[in-house]
């Protein structure tokens, strides 16, 4: 035999054994050819349903072994024919899991996707879900909507009317909105929304004076139609929007408003209370919005009765408090400086018609309220008393009186700089009586009421009665 040939074979046939010997005893365990793919065990993400277009709540995820024993750093490659997949090639985590997110396309029914890994048993994955229709959603835009404005009578209103279309929450770009109104015209009258979800469109009021509507209608998407109201008035500043005592209104203030005089707008709010015999009607009124606001109470006359720029809060809000007497009234809502616009929100409420905690209550002319000194009243040095604000108009005359069973009253009646313009103490048999005329100027003027003790004894609390007249 030639020794060359055989030493050739011979080193073939060692070298085949041993690549045969190190093929079966090394190499990565983790190769293709081992491993198995199949469904994570817990919380797969098969066999969901969700709308079409929208990602699926749950992720999809696979797990990837190798006798059993989960492999980390094994890509598993991800696809669909139905919407799509992100990542479409995910590494195993330490736990052996590639997970990734389905979006589902945008044809109702069952959608499929796969986990794919190379060579590996159990390979490729098919995971199903169910795509619904979606849900679409119509609504006023959540700023600037344009809704309750006023103008004159055929005048286009100073903002556009403008909607948001979602499905699941997310805006909706190119979906045909239709606007129309039985007052008036509306230019566009089919508006696709942009690219934030909003369809917007310009109304101009129809001829007649008072309240008129406009639509925003999408077939077959929950909320439609959305509705809008506008005022039509020969002046803005002679506009009043009914308004009910418990009742909450959204508004907003914009350029074609009353211009208040010193280059603020204002909304006027007309309502009525009619409580009995001249028990008083307790309400609180409330105005917030982003702008720093500012409410002022008007009694059917037109004259100032009550107002307030800051809240107890601190904020932005103001709040008024007052013991209403039989009547009708109005309530401005306003901004504290020239030129704000933007929505805001008036809300009010019955409240209670103790005054408490030395907290700020106006009151109106044609009242009688029972009260009562505590603790937690304002205290001026070891006197207890409870503060009313009243408004004055120049001539005006008022008759207050405080009777007590318990201790003697004292009235005192102070102006704007908190100087005593009148004053008087009873006993527990007499009450204590202030009548008062307003001076010609100021035409109006703000007063406080201050209803205390004139008992020797410090810090005394109990009942009272006061009557304004």
């Amino acid at each position: 035999m030639n020794l060359h040939l055989h030493g050739l074979a011979w080193r073939s046939a060692m070298l085949g054994v041993g690549l045969a010997a190190m093929a079966s005893c090394g190499g990565d365990n983790s190769s293709p050819s081992d491993d198995t793919l199949a469904e994570a065990p817990t919380n797969s993400g098969n066999d969901q349903t969700g709308p079409v277009g929208q990602a699926l709540v749950n992720a999809l995820r696979v797990l990837v072994t190798v006798d059993g024993e989960p492999q980390p750093d094994v890509s598993v490659t991800w696809s669909t024919t139905d919407g799509s997949l992100a990542p479409s090639s995910v590494v195993t985590d330490a736990d052996g899991i590639s997970a990734t997110t389905w979006t589902l396309g945008t044809t109702t029914g069952t959608q499929t996707a796969l986990a794919t890994l190379e060579g590996a048993s159990g390979s490729p994955v098919t995971f199903t879900a169910t795509a619904t229709a979606a849900t679409i959603t119509i609504a006023k835009a959540p700023t600037s909507s344009g809704d309750r404005q006023t103008a004159a009578p055929g005048q286009a209103l100073p903002d556009q009317l403008r909607v948001l279309v979602t499905v699941g929450g997310e805006p909706q770009e190119n979906v045909t909105v239709t606007w129309s109104t039985t007052g008036g015209s509306v230019a566009p009258t089919s508006v696709a929304t942009d690219a934030e979800g909003i369809s917007a469109t310009t109304w101009t009021l129809g001829p007649t004076a008072g309240a008129q509507t406009a639509q925003a209608t999408l077939e077959g998407a929950t909320g439609s139609p959305v509705s809008f109201s506008a005022t039509a008035g020969e002046s803005a500043c002679e506009s009043r929007t009914p308004f009910t005592v418990g009742s909450t209104v959204t508004g907003a203030l914009n350029p074609a408003d009353c211009d208040f005089g010193d280059g603020s707008f204002v909304d006027f709010y007309s309502f009525s209370v009619a409580p009995a015999g001249d028990l008083p009607e307790s309400v609180s009124f409330t105005l917030a919005a982003e702008f720093d606001t500012f409410l002022f109470l008007f009694d059917a006359d037109q004259i100032l009765r009550a107002l307030n720029d800051d809240a107890p809060d601190a904020g932005t809000n103001s709040t008024i408090r007052i013991l209403l007497a039989r009547g009708d009234y109005v309530i401005g809502a306003n901004s504290l400086n020239p030129g704000r616009t933007g929505e805001y929100e008036l809300s009010s409420a019955t409240a209670p018609e103790s005054v408490t905690n030395c907290g700020e209550m106006w009151v109106t002319i044609g009242i009688s309220t029972s009260q009562s000194l505590a603790d937690t009243d304002c205290t001026q040095g070891v006197v207890l008393s409870d503060h009313f604000r009243l408004v004055l108009q120049a001539g005006e005359s008022i008759t207050l009186t405080q009777s007590s069973t318990v201790f003697d009253p004292s009235l005192t009646l102070l102006n704007g700089t908190g100087t005593t313009v009148e004053s008087d103490v009873g006993t527990t048999s007499e009450a204590a009586v202030v009548t008062f005329t307003a001076p010609a100027a100021p035409a109006l003027a703000a007063y406080t009421i201050v209803a205390g003790t004139g008992s020797a004894e410090p810090m005394q609390t109990g009942a009272y009665d006061l009557t304004i007249e």
